[in-house]
């Protein structure tokens, strides 16, 4: 349902929902403050969802049935569980380190 890219200093995601416009989002790490994951079954496809700092209000999804469209997030079957499970620990412990510096300060 489309990539998820790991730059120098961002995470890109580009995702294809049905019957809404492509997303094109590029979160800068240290911007990062909550992730969400779900993995896929043979019923329903997974997900990975990223909250950015700005966004630490919206409840991240949990599970299948809270996720939203509009949520900054990419869909995956269940042969993807593997690499989007270590891509969302990469991204919480970028979550983490970014929490210690906002209590640091």
């Amino acid at each position: 349902q489309g990539s998820l890219e790991f730059n120098n200093g961002t995470v890109h995601i580009l995702a294809k929902f049905p019957r809404v416009p492509l997303k094109d989002i590029l979160i800068p790490y240290d911007e990062i403050f909550d992730v969400s994951y779900v993995p896929a079954n043979r019923w329903r496809i997974g997900f990975l969802c990223i909250r950015k700092s700005g966004e630490r209000h919206i409840p991240l999804p949990r599970t299948f049935w809270e996720k939203k469209l509009t949520d900054s997030m990419i869909w995956f079957g269940q042969g993807d569980n593997i690499p989007f499970y270590q891509a969302y620990t990469f991204l919480k412990e970028c979550a983490e380190i970014n929490r210690l510096k906002e209590t640091s300060q």
